[in-house]
Order: structure tokens, then sequence, then C-alpha cells
């Protein structure tokens, strides 16, 4: 969900069901570990923009040590703002690539970060499919 307005306004009428990631629940996280500007803007813009007219599929992929600064914003904001669509935790993170340039994330999740963030999602009332 990482693109352009304009790309937006094409896909807008064209898209019947979005199957959208949402990674991180803010700017400092998308850089640091993707290297990507202004993610938590464009992001949050263009599932809004999806809302209007199709049907969503939002994954989070449940990433260690991010449990309060990116799961638990990504589920506060999409139940107050997009609140009818089919939220997908994902549990697969696995440490690959570069991770070894951060330890933080250089681990798999643990029971205790999945149990958070199920337990959040479910406090939500959002639909876990």
């Amino acid at each position: 969900m990482y693109y352009s307005s304009e790309v937006a306004s094409l896909l807008d009428g064209v898209v019947d069901v979005y199957l959208g990631d949402m990674r991180y629940g803010n700017n400092e996280c998308a850089r640091k570990y993707s290297d990507v500007q202004n993610y938590w803007p464009v992001v949050t813009r263009n599932f809004k923009t999806a809302y209007i007219s199709s049907e969503i599929l939002l994954r989070q992929l449940v990433l260690p040590n991010h449990i309060g600064c990116c799961t638990v914003p990504i589920i506060e904001w999409t139940k107050k703002n997009i609140p009818k669509v089919r939220f997908n935790l994902m549990f697969q993170y696995s440490p690959h690539y570069r991770t070894y340039e951060f330890p933080e994330m250089n681990r798999a999740l643990t029971g205790d970060e999945c149990l958070k963030a199920v337990n959040t999602l479910k406090k939500s009332g959002l639909e876990d499919v």
C-alpha cells in the first residue's frame, strides 16, 4: 500500500479487493528498517482511499520488539479509520538477509510477543481472519 496518490487514483474503481500490507506503525521504524520515507502518511492515505470503494484484507507482519511501536498503532488506527476490514496478524517473521545489522530484529518472535499482538487485536474488536 506504499504508492503514490496518482496510483491510488488509477486504482480507484478498478480494484474490488485489496490485499494490503501494513508493516510499520510509524515513520521511524520504516525509515530504519526499509529505508522508506513518509511511510505512515502514505500507507494510511492509501488504505483510506481503498476503503471508500473496495473490500480490504489488511495484513500486519508482527515484528520482534515492535508490538508497542508498530502492531498496536496499526490496530488502533485501523479500528478508528477503516474498521470494516478483515485484519490478519501474521507471525511468520523470520530473520534473513541483512537482519544481522539490527540485533533487535535478528531473532524469531517470542510466544509473549505473539500473545500480546493477539490480545491487542481481540480487545480492538476487529475481525481476525
